[in-house]
């Protein structure tokens, strides 16, 4: 198993008597790394699948050791689910419950009102490039780099025979389940016909009327969608920044995804990075959502950001930390100079960051 990040944290935290909500999309590994946990603490571990009303038969409460770890399993499947939790955390004060969703379980109608203040939150992605450059080593991982920008960094992906059929796989059969029964989307080819267009306009500004138009749903739909796909870890929103000119785009947006094979499959698109136009906008999605990560993880609360004239002069990464801004240019090759707009570097202070393939660990581990 890829030794992920979070496995230290949720050891640590598994000492208090919080309930852990640990969320992240279908797929990305939360059942296999509470079973880690649990073996690493040498506790039982006790699994339960989530349905609405679901309930866990107290013999099997008692029957368990003092402090075993309950895990549930599509927690957000349960509105109520909270007041149960928290009884039996009452009844059983050694036991710790681990609930695993998909999404915000606001999103499923559950507020779990019972659990507030008395739960962690804990995010899990795909796998990060400092979790496999620890399980392949620096040069491994380096050669793998190319594979990864195709195929991405889904754990049931990375060692697969066949990279691209599993991710067709993981996109048919769970991973918009539950996102298109929150939405109650009759077909399922609408979210999947909304996901293909967000893919093929990948790291551009995105505008809700023309993608009504060809889904042929309402903007104020197509908005919810949008939500609902960003609060299940499919896709990143960047807003567009604006302070001072009067020619920047306001109230603006451009989306990635988590995971640049799942973008990939979304296209059926399993070229070479050779052969391919858009290598240097899938470098981008790969940075920014590996910088999400890194974020997430050390739990820093940076604005990320674009730039923007109505002149199509732009910065396509902005950072703001400790009321600084910092500046990214992305390019696979090292060889093309990057350009920053005058009219940004004019107008803002900031910092200027060059990220190519040959130097881009440093921007993956500040």
């Amino acid at each position: 198993m890829i030794s992920r990040v979070q496995q230290f944290v949720l050891q640590k935290r598994l000492k208090s008597p919080k309930v852990i909500q640990l969320v992240g999309a279908e797929g990305v590994g939360k059942r296999t790394l509470i079973h880690e946990v649990a073996e690493t603490l040498d506790r039982e571990l006790i699994e339960v699948e989530a349905s609405p009303n679901s309930q866990i038969p107290d013999a099997m409460l008692q029957g368990a050791t003092d402090d075993a770890i309950i895990f549930i399993h599509h927690a957000h499947h349960d509105p109520n689910l909270d007041v149960w939790v928290s009884g039996k955390s009452e009844q059983y004060p050694g036991h710790r419950y681990v609930l695993s969703t998909t999404c915000a379980p606001e999103l499923n109608g559950c507020e779990w009102k019972a659990l507030e203040g008395r739960k962690w939150i804990f995010p899990l992605f795909p796998v990060s490039w400092k979790e496999w450059e620890q399980e392949e080593g620096y040069i491994r991982a380096d050669q793998s780099l190319n594979d990864r920008l195709i195929y991405g960094m889904y754990p049931e992906v990375v060692h697969a025979s066949n990279p691209g059929e599993k991710l067709n796989q993981l996109i048919d059969n769970r991973m918009l389940a539950d996102s298109s029964n929150i939405l109650s989307i009759r077909k399922k080819e609408v979210l999947m016909d909304l996901l293909r267009l967000l893919a093929l306009n990948l790291g551009n500004e995105t505008f809700y009327a023309p993608l009504a138009d060809q889904l042929g749903i309402d903007a104020k739909t197509v908005a919810s969608y949008i939500s609902v796909l960003e609060q299940s870890y499919l896709i990143i929103r960047l807003p567009s920044f604006s302070e001072k000119l009067n020619n920047e785009m306001k109230a603006s947006r451009k989306f990635y995804f988590f995971d640049t094979g799942i973008r990939n499959a979304l296209i059926q698109d399993f070229r070479s990075l050779t052969l391919r136009n858009d290598k240097d906008i899938l470098w981008e999605n790969f940075l920014i959502s590996e910088r999400v990560k890194v974020n997430y993880y050390r739990r820093k609360l940076i604005p990320m950001m674009y730039w923007k004239t109505k002149q199509n002069q732009e910065i396509r990464y902005l950072e703001r930390a400790e009321n600084r801004l910092q500046a990214y240019a992305f390019a696979w090759s090292s060889k093309r100079n990057p350009r920053f707009s005058k009219t940004f570097t004019n107008n803002y202070e900031s910092d200027l960051q060059a990220v190519d393939r040959e130097a881009f660990r440093d921007f993956l581990s500040d």
